[in-house]
């Protein structure tokens, strides 16, 4: 029988790039086997004709800068910010420094304070809805490798869901 593919629900690609082609090419560079590369499947999809040419960005000025704002993502969400508690043992605390508020219209969002977050209700909000989907995320990532898990490895993984089941629960009731 053969295998259906589809994108996820929410995925941003051209409409031009069929989901199952798209999944037969990765399969056909050795999902199955030792893997499938990213590399490979940029070279698969170079040429203009390919049928997942249209899911890269092919001018080098402007994948060069979509590059360079995913490392600025990366760099921004990495800064954390130090202090020193209170304690006699001066315990060091870090918290993120800039937290990631989405864009009500869809657009790439913006990084805020922790102080900019605990004053605006609006941004605080968008980011829990941003926590909230991350965790339902999780979430379906743990039944899916629960499906797949070895016996020895299922107990756990239900504990870890059943955690963060309750978590995804906290959540819904802010």
């Amino acid at each position: 029988m053969k295998q259906t593919y589809e994108f996820r629900p929410g995925t941003r690609l051209p409409k031009s790039v069929n989901p199952q082609r798209a999944g037969e090419i990765v399969l056909g560079l050795g999902a199955e086997e030792e893997g499938a590369a990213a590399v490979a499947l940029v070279e698969k999809a170079r040429p203009t004709n390919s049928p997942i040419h249209d899911a890269f960005t092919w001018d080098d000025t402007k994948a060069a800068q979509e590059r360079r704002l995913e490392q600025a993502r990366y760099l921004i969400g990495s800064i954390v910010k130090v202090t020193m508690t209170s304690n006699v043992d001066t315990e060091v605390k870090t918290v993120k420094a800039f937290i990631h508020v989405p864009n009500p219209s869809g657009g790439a969002g913006a990084y805020v304070t922790p102080a900019v977050l605990s004053t605006d209700e609006d941004k605080f909000k968008r980011a829990l809805e941003s926590t909230r989907h991350r965790f339902n995320g999780a979430a379906k990532a743990l039944r899916e490798l629960k499906a797949l898990a070895p016996k020895h490895v299922i107990v756990r993984i239900e504990a870890a869901a059943d955690h963060l089941g309750e978590a995804i629960e906290e959540l819904d009731s802010v």
